[in-house]
C-alpha cells in the first residue's frame, strides 16, 4: 500500500549553502599566493566585490606578494591603483614591497613613481622605503637622485637613516666616480654611531679600488678586523683589485694567500683581479725598471690560470685578457697566441673578445711579430668584432 508523502509544512527546510566570507577568501588567497598561483589569486580578488565581500588591505597585500613571486611587478603596480579606486587604504609595507621589486628589476622610474604616489595619498615612507629607492638609484648610476633621497630621508620626521642608507649612498657616489665622497659618507655614518657591516666596508674598499687608493683600502681592511667584522670573498676581491690598481701586486698575492689559509672559496672574479694585479705590475716594471721583472710576473699569471683550472674555476675573457697583458709586457707573444687558441677551445664565456685580441696583438707588436699581429686583426674582424 503506497504511503502518501507528508504535507509540505512537515518537510525539513532546504539546507542553505554557506557563503564564503572574508576569512574564507583570505585563506584561499594565501594558498594561491604561496603555491605561485598568482593568476588565480588575482581573479579571486577582482571577483570579491561581486560576491558581496569587499577586499581589504590584507587581501591586496597577499595578492601583491603572490604576483611578485613570479616577478610580475607591473601587475602588482596596477593593484596599487586598484586599491585607490576601491577606496582601500594602502600601507607603507605594501608600497615598500612593490618599490623593492622595482628596484630589483632595475626599474628606477617605476620605483620613483610609486614613491610619488605614496606621498600623494598620504602614506608615510619609512627607512625601508628610502633604502629600496636609493638602492635602485645606485644600481642605475643616478647619483643626484640618490643624494636627494638621502637628504629627504634625513629630513623625514620619525625616520633615521641606517647603515644600509649610507651604504647605498656610497655605492651611488662610487658609480659616479666620486670616490672621496663615498669615503666621506662612510665617516659620516661612523660619526652617527652606526656600525659598518661587511657590505658597508666592502663598498668603501671598492671605492678605494676604483679611486686607486690602495693604502686606504688596506687601512679599512685592518679596521674591519679590529671591529670584528669578517671580510667576505667580495671584500677580498675588491681589496685585491685596489692593490693591483695601486701597483702593489705583492700585497694582492698576500691577500689571495690569506683567503686560501682561511679556507675561503676563490671565484673567477677574485682570480681575475689577482692576475690583473700581476699584469699591471709587469707593465709598471717595464716602465720604471724596478721591482720584479715582467718575466717573473707573466709566469705567475699563467700559474694562476692553471690553478684556476685545477680548482674547477673556469677562467673568463677578463682572466685571459689580464694574462695576455702580462705576456705582452714580457714580450711572450707565443704564449699570448696559445692563450687565444685555449680560449677558442673553451666554452662560450671564454671566446676571445676585443680586449683579449688587443692584448694578444700588443704582445705580438712588442716582439716585432707584425705578421701574427695582422693575422689576429683579421681574425678579430672575422669574429664580428669591430676594432676601435
Amino acid at each position: 500500500m503506497r504511503q502518501d508523502p507528508p504535507p509540505p509544512s512537515l518537510l525539513p527546510p532546504p539546507r542553505a549553502h554557506p557563503r564564503p566570507n572574508l576569512v574564507t577568501y583570505h585563506h584561499v588567497l594565501e594558498v594561491c599566493a604561496s603555491s605561485r598561483q598568482a593568476e588565480q589569486a588575482l581573479r579571486l580578488l577582482t571577483d570579491m566585490p561581486a560576491k558581496g565581500v569587499p577586499p581589504t588591505q590584507h587581501s591586496f597585500d597577499v595578492v601583491v606578494r603572490g604576483l611578485l613571486k613570479k616577478n610580475q611587478w607591473r601587475r602588482a603596480l596596477g593593484l596599487l591603483d586598484l586599491m585607490d579606486e576601491r577606496g582601500v587604504e594602502g600601507s607603507t609595507r605594501i608600497y615598500n614591497t612593490v618599490i623593492s621589486a622595482c628596484s630589483r628589476a632595475r626599474e628606477v622610474g617605476a620605483a620613483m613613481s610609486i614613491y610619488t604616489k605614496m606621498k600623494k595619498v598620504g602614506i608615510r615612507p619609512d627607512v625601508v622605503t628610502f633604502n629600496a629607492l636609493m638602492s635602485a638609484c645606485a644600481g642605475a648610476g643616478r647619483y643626484r637622485d640618490a643624494m636627494s633621497l638621502l637628504q629627504q630621508c634625513q629630513r623625514e620626521p620619525g625616520v633615521d637613516p641606517d647603515i644600509i642608507t649610507y651604504t647605498n649612498a656610497m655605492r651611488a657616489s662610487s658609480r659616479a666616480r666620486r670616490f672621496k665622497d663615498a669615503l666621506e659618507l662612510f665617516e659620516v655614518a661612523k660619526d652617527m654611531k652606526l656600525k659598518p657591516d661587511v657590505y658597508c666596508y666592502t663598498t668603501a674598499i671598492d671605492a678605494c679600488a676604483k679611486g686607486k687608493m690602495w693604502r686606504k683600502a688596506m687601512d679599512l681592511l685592518d679596521d674591519m678586523r679590529r671591529n670584528d667584522v669578517s671580510p667576505s670573498e667580495v671584500t677580498y676581491s675588491v681589496a685585491i683589485a685596489a692593490c693591483g690598481n695601486g701597483g702593489q701586486w705583492q700585497r694582492a698575492m698576500e691577500l689571495l694567500n690569506q683567503m686560501r689559509d682561511r679556507g675561503m672559496p676563490i671565484n673567477v672574479i677574485t682570480y681575475s683581479s689577482a692576475i690583473s694585479a700581476l699584469a699591471k705590475g709587469a707593465r709598471r716594471s717595464v716602465r720604471d725598471g724596478d721591482g720584479a721583472g715582467p718575466e717573473e710576473l707573466y709566469v705567475r699569471a699563467l700559474e694562476l690560470l692553471d690553478t684556476m683550472a685545477g680548482e674547477g674555476v673556469e677562467p673568463d675573457a677578463y682572466s685571459y685578457s689580464a694574462a695576455m697583458s702580462a705576456c705582452a709586457s714580457a714580450g711572450r707573444w707565443e704564449e699570448a697566441l696559445r692563450l687565444i687558441a685555449r680560449m677558442r677551445k673553451a666554452g662560450p664565456r671564454t671566446q676571445p673578445n676585443k680586449i683579449t685580441y688587443t692584448a694578444a696583438i700588443s704582445a705580438c707588436g712588442r716582439a716585432g711579430q707584425w705578421e701574427h699581429a695582422l693575422r689576429l686583426f683579421d681574425e678579430m674582424r672575422n669574429d664580428g668584432l669591430q676594432p676601435d
